[in-house]
């Protein structure tokens, strides 16, 4: 998983660093000193598959910060979380492709000031997460959504981990995408 994705967001992120290296070197500069940090949160649990909930909301913190360095006030994130995640559990790299997502498509498709909005609660034993940005839901040729490389792989992570026990949901509610995820239980 980590060779899928992390890929993927490292070309995106060295094409950022390059447009702003002439025109702001100073936040190419704070960019990079991010990729770093980010890089080095996702080797602290290398080959491990679950994690504590809380490593990947840092992990979704370090790069929205990585973003919000590129696009300054144009980029609003809030996060709204339940207290007491140390217990909980969750695939690793559950976050990155929602946030990844919200930005990418959320700044294609509305102008500015973008809201990246992050809501984690939990309610006895099912955790939901929500990821909503502006913008609205692509469609392919016949009409169904389309969502990416990212997203049908956390799918199949989803159903692997949680079989018969979560639920992820893409969906438009006025002028917000959400991407919502619903798990019950522990992960396999």
């Amino acid at each position: 998983l980590r060779f899928q994705l992390s890929p993927h967001f490292l070309f995106n992120f060295l094409n950022n660093v390059v447009t702003e290296i002439q025109k702001r070197p100073e936040v190419a500069q704070e960019m990079t000193i991010r990729l770093a940090e980010y890089l080095r949160h996702t080797l602290d649990y290398r080959g491990e598959m679950i994690v504590p909930l809380v490593y990947e909301i840092e992990g979704s913190r370090e790069y929205l910060e990585i973003e919000r360095d590129r696009f300054g006030d144009r980029l609003k994130v809030n996060y709204d979380l339940a207290d007491d995640f140390n217990d909980v559990r969750v695939p690793v790299f559950l976050l990155q492709p929602l946030v990844e997502n919200a930005v990418k498509y959320g700044m294609a498709q509305s102008k500015p000031p973008w809201l990246i909005k992050v809501r984690i609660s939990q309610e006895k034993e099912e955790l939901n997460i929500k990821v909503s940005n502006p913008g609205s839901l692509t469609h392919d040729n016949e009409g169904n959504e389309s969502s990416g490389v990212g997203l049908d792989v956390l799918r199949r992570r989803l159903a692997l981990h949680y079989p018969e026990r979560s639920q992820f949901i893409l969906k438009q509610e006025g002028e917000l995408v959400v991407a919502e995820i619903k798990l019950k239980g522990e992960p396999c």
